[in-house]
């Protein structure tokens, strides 16, 4: 390792040295076109001129021998004036040119000689982005000015990523958010470690203020080579920069309770202390005018959420009276809860009506110096330090998981406020970006970062064992110190280094590239740190009886000091290109990235499980870590202007991408090596005891030696696992209709070649088929019963799951959209797209933990074998429009309005039964839908102190199969992963700004007030906008899992609400379907 270690570096330097890359890149843009003369003969030496008006900056070059021109590396935005001269010809000057990020502006002109009679000087400007020659693939900009005027109320980079018609949410392109790269100015700045569902770091902060972005691109599909490190979508941004005037903002934003409904269809949503105060000011100038200049943004928020929405039942609101009243009674609740006092001193704190609270402090600088017109230099710096509170997980992992829709978070269970917990959350980045030219032929950029994630969680209550307390074999009531939050930290560093150089040779546009990045993570993590006990009553914790399932994790360092486990990943990519003009109307782009990446850190073996044998006569190394093996990504793309004058473009191409994986799935392998800590799960007969407040009680008293047990856990990867990367193919239509309306056809379709995949290897096979050779139509595979599924187990005979991180190849994605766009003048623009969509995979992305990550995989056959299924996290149908308007008017007012709208499914989900029907330990069971009554068979049950006999339940079963879509139209099938689909719903945010400006000293000043208000069908109607729930996808109880194989299983319909289930869905009573208001007040000079 050590020598391909040094060898990497090598090969970096000497690259580096070579300074090979870019026209226009992920944090610039270009301008480029041919000069002629009126009969259309190139002009080769023509002058150039581009001058960025606001701030004096100065691009120039002289055209080649075909005439063309290239103009790399400039500012975003505008406005820039270009001049044109040749001697001999009359010099021509065009204003008013605004440029995209990412994209390259095409300026062509043609010169009249001098002495002549000035005519028609023709110029032809490329100034849509969708009508482009660069453009190849599916991309999305959002520029500054769409920016300030579409809805937004949480300020967040991903409420304009939704304008990308190939999106549902954070994820993109046909993958999950976790497989996007997002950049601020270069830097990475992606939730890199993973946890939680967030893409973006600073967890329930977002990482920069709106008023610091200049503009926003999404690329699916970029044939450029140097766009990498996504499966998804890359999504860049860049920050604003100085101009020679002042200019800046003081501005507020403002909510509370009053500011959201309260009307749910005919549910009424209770009303929690709400209060959000979003305070901030940018100002930037010049410090040297036409050289050097600043811009810096400060901004605070202060929020207070509702928390617990969901009430315990009483006399006066039974359970199932309404969608928000749980089973736990009030009685029990604070019955508990006073016990708990009296007996332990423990605090449970409330279990409803509390609030959340979130804070975050950003700043952000940057500096821009204009070195010479050839040389450019920007560094920029932000910050946001922040917390925000969440509620508990409803994991229990490695303990073995409830089912989806009977965990300890569903209507079925209410939990202590204590037992929640605090994610605080702090993000540093530096990067620095030196922009060069030289002569005509060459240019260079050579750009740095380094980024700090540092997240540690808190929690209000005490340090407490964490109790589940069950009731009827479902969760009842938790209290405890947060599973997943005792010494939860993490330190995550990346630095990136990139070095881009461009030659222009004529026609050809030559590229070549080095990009090296170097993430080091430090994560601190004891699952059931301070123990873990689950118990089938209040009566069995209160009376000294075991429990059903005890957990805890503790170090082996002396003196149990807290042992962090650490991980490190490093990749270099190098690429070459060339992007070639074939005509005036048809450029080409080839090119070839390869990336290597490879594990510069030491892990520790465990000698007691390498001596073990799993399934298939494998064996498993904690110490062993990918090979590095070399990424290919071969590309191509095209751009024909079929008609030569950008009224008809066909664009597309074809390539490979390479993407990272969450690296909390790498360093799990370190946590969970038994090397530095041991998490002792047990279940069953092998629980050490009934339960002690001292979450220590079952440690042993001494740590033992390092290398000695084996853990109940153990997280390995294949030494031939690879990056996952996607094979990408888009062909686009793009017409200019009338009024400068551009409509659009465009077709994505992708393959996976490497996809991340989760199995366990200390798995036995199964028993057994289901009622095999018996006309049951149901048979899959059935697993030994308790810990006789597994190969070893622990030291004190409990499971023991291994679970390796690997490969497969199976999972593509397809898209078909339909758009049409308008760019205005004043830069607002309005578009509406259709987009249809499916992707099939056999693993979605989802989990922290390696265990967690395999086990909530919903399959027919077991987790170990999953099958294609339906991706969560892409929905059939969608429809995104956004329209924006502005008035001036009156010589002092302006106003604005503006509309997103975005209809879609809401959803996928699965039906499972409600435990672990197969016996693999994974309680993700997809059930078996039954043709007729003749096919399955129902034992007595009771619901709500009613008995329902196995007809009556019968009857109820197929009712419900008859009324869901989904169901009645797989009779006689399994349910798919992902295959039901949640209701469509229709949601308007709608933005207004009234601005009041005065011109002091020829400079305008405004006071601008705004009004947000998102879903805003729901304030013109109760039953608008309204978001819907699954009453219970766990619709059947296994009733004698323990008799499978050999006999044909029954089953207890299973309830909702405490009444048998009777339909599918149920509005969402939550602030996501009422609107909501926020105001804001802004003063702006410039």
């Amino acid at each position: 390792m050590k020598s391909i270690y040094r060898s990497l570096i090598l090969c970096l330097a000497m690259l580096l040295s070579v300074q090979m890359v870019w026209a226009q890149g992920i944090t610039t843009s270009s301008m480029t076109g041919t000069i002629t003369d009126t009969k259309g003969e190139s002009l080769p030496g023509a002058t150039v001129v581009a001058v960025h008006t606001p701030s004096g900056t100065r691009y120039g070059t002289a055209t080649n021998a075909e005439g063309r021109f290239n103009l790399p590396n400039m500012r975003v935005g505008g406005p820039y004036t270009v001049e044109v001269s040749y001697v001999g010809f009359q010099p021509k000057t065009t204003n008013n040119i605004t440029l995209s990020l990412g994209d390259a502006f095409t300026l062509n002109v043609s010169l009249s000689e001098s002495g002549t009679e000035l005519g028609e000087v023709v110029i032809t400007a490329t100034k849509d982005p969708v009508m482009n020659g660069d453009r190849t693939g599916a991309s999305t900009n959002v520029s500054r000015a769409q920016i300030q005027a579409l809805p937004t109320i949480s300020r967040s980079i991903n409420d304009f990523t939704r304008l990308t018609p190939q999106s549902n949410g954070n994820a993109i392109g046909g993958r999950s958010a976790r497989s996007n790269n997002i950049s601020i100015d270069g830097s990475n700045f992606n939730n890199n470690f993973g946890l939680g569902t967030a893409n973006l770091p600073g967890g329930s902060s977002q990482p920069i203020s709106l008023d610091a972005i200049e503009e926003i691109s999404v690329n699916i599909a970029p044939y450029d080579v140097r766009q990498s490190g996504f499966t998804g979508a890359g999504v860049n941004a860049v920050t604003r920069s100085g101009t020679n005037e002042f200019s800046g903002s003081v501005y507020t934003f403002l909510r509370n309770q009053d500011y959201q409904g309260t009307k749910v269809g005919d549910d009424e949503l209770i009303v929690t202390d709400r209060d959000y105060k979003q305070y901030g000011v940018r100002v930037g100038g010049p410090i040297i005018k036409n050289k050097l200049f600043f811009f810096l943004n400060a901004e605070f928020e202060r929020e207070t959420t509702p928390g617990q929405q969901r009430i315990a039942s009483s006399p006066a609101n039974p359970f199932g009276s309404a969608n928000n009243v749980t089973r736990p009674s009030v009685a029990d609740l604070d019955r508990f809860s006073q016990y708990l006092r009296d007996t332990y001193g423990y605090e449970t704190g409330a279990y409803q009506g509390y609030g959340f609270e979130n804070r975050s402090n950003k700043f952000l600088a940057r500096l821009d110096w204009n070195i010479t017109n050839n040389h450019r230099f920007t560094i920029r710096y932000n910050q946001v330090e922040g917390y925000g509170d969440s509620f508990m997980s409803g994991s229990s992992s490695p303990i073995t998981n409830f089912a989806s829709g009977v965990g300890r978070s569903d209507i079925n269970a209410l939990h202590y406020s204590n037992s929640n917990y605090r994610n605080n959350n702090n993000v540093y980045s530096l990067v620095g970006e030196l922009n060069s030219s030289f002569s005509n032929k060459f240019s260079n950029t050579f750009r740095a970062s380094y980024t700090q994630i540092k997240n540690f969680r808190s929690s209000e209550g005490p340090i407490f064992p964490f109790v589940d307390i069950l009731k009827d074999g479902q969760p009842y009531t938790s209290f405890g110190y947060e599973l997943f939050s005792f010494g939860n930290k993490v330190d995550d560093k990346t630095l990136t280094i990139t070095n881009n150089f461009t030659y222009y040779a004529g026609n050809h546009t030559l590229t070549a590239g080095v990009h090296y990045e170097d993430f080091r993570i430090a994560n601190g993590f004891q699952r059931m740190g301070t123990s873990y006990y689950r118990f089938a009553s209040w009566e069995d914790f209160v009376g000294g009886a075991n429990p059903l399932a005890f957990g805890l994790t503790y170090s082996l360092r002396p003196g149990f000091e807290q042992a962090i486990p650490e991980g490190r990943f490093s990749q270099l990519g190098i690429y070459v290109q060339d992007e070639y003009a074939v005509m005036d109307n048809l450029k080409i782009t080839g090119g070839l990235r390869v990336d290597l990446p490879f594990y510069p850190i030491d892990l520790l073996e465990n000698p007691a499980v390498s001596q073990l044998t799993f399934a298939g006569g494998q064996k498993l190394n904690t110490a062993t870590l990918p090979k590095s093996t070399p990424l290919y990504s071969p590309r191509l793309g095209f751009n024909w202007d079929v008609k030569g004058d950008r009224s008809l473009q066909l664009r597309g191409g074809t390539g490979i991408f390479s993407g990272r994986i969450p690296f909390v799935w790498l360093v799990n392998q370190s946590g969970d090596s038994g090397m530095l800590q041991i998490t002792d799960a047990r279940e069953g007969a092998q629980v050490p005891g009934p339960f002690n407040p001292d979450p220590n009680f079952y440690r042993p008293a001494t740590p033992p030696a390092a290398g000695t047990s084996v853990p109940s856990v153990i997280s390995a990867t294949s030494d031939n696992f690879k990056m996952p990367q996607v094979w990408k193919s888009n062909l686009a239509i793009d017409k200019l209709l009338p009024g400068g309306i551009v409509a659009t056809i465009e077709g994505i379709y992708s393959k996976d070649l490497n996809n991340a995949v989760f199995t366990n290897a200390n798995l036995t096979q199964p028993q057994a088929n289901l009622a095999a050779g018996t006309a049951y139509p149901d048979h899959r595979p059935i697993y030994p019963n308790g810990n006789a599924r597994f190969i070893n187990r622990t030291a004190s005979g409990g499971a023991l799951n291994a679970i390796v991180l690997d490969n497969n190849q199976e999972g593509y994605y397809w898209s078909a959209t339909a758009q049409l766009q308008k760019t205005f003048a004043n830069g607002l623009s309005a578009l509406v797209a259709y987009t249809r969509s499916q992707a099939e995979n056999t693993y979605d992305g989802s989990g922290d933990q390696s265990l967690s990550s395999w086990n909530l995989t919903t399959a027919v056959n077991g987790a170990n074998t999953p099958e294609l299924g339906y991706a969560n996290y892409v929905i059939p149908n969608r429809v995104i429009a956004s329209l924006a308007y502005k008035k001036e008017y009156a010589k002092h007012f302006a106003t604005t309005l503006s509309m997103v709208y975005d209809g879609s499914e809401q959803g996928r989900f699965s039906y499972i039964y409600s435990s672990d029907f197969n016996r693999d330990g994974a309680n993700a069971d997809l059930i078996y839908i039954p043709r007729d009554a003749s096919e399955i068979t129902f034992v007595e049950t009771t619901i709500g102190g009613v008995v329902y006999s196995p007809q009556q339940q019968s009857d109820l079963f197929f009712q419900y199969v008859d009324q869901d879509d989904y169901l009645s139209s797989r009779r006689g099938q399994y349910a798919e992963r992902n295959g039901a689909l949640l209701p469509w719903v229709n949601q308007f945010d709608v933005r207004l700004l009234q601005d009041f400006y005065v011109n002091v000293g020829g400079k305008r000043n405004t006071l601008q007030l705004s009004l947000d208000v998102l879903n805003f069908g729901n304030l013109l109607n109760r039953d608008w906008g309204v978001r819907s729930q699954t009453n219970q996808v766990a619709i059947l109880t296994p009733a004698n899992s323990a008799a499978l194989p050999n006999a044909a299983p029954t089953f207890r319909l299973n309830a909702d609400r405490n009444q048998p289930i009777s339909s599918s869905f149920r509005n969402n009573l939550s602030t996501s379907s009422v609107y909501q208001m926020q105001v804001g007040v802004r003063y702006i000079f410039n």
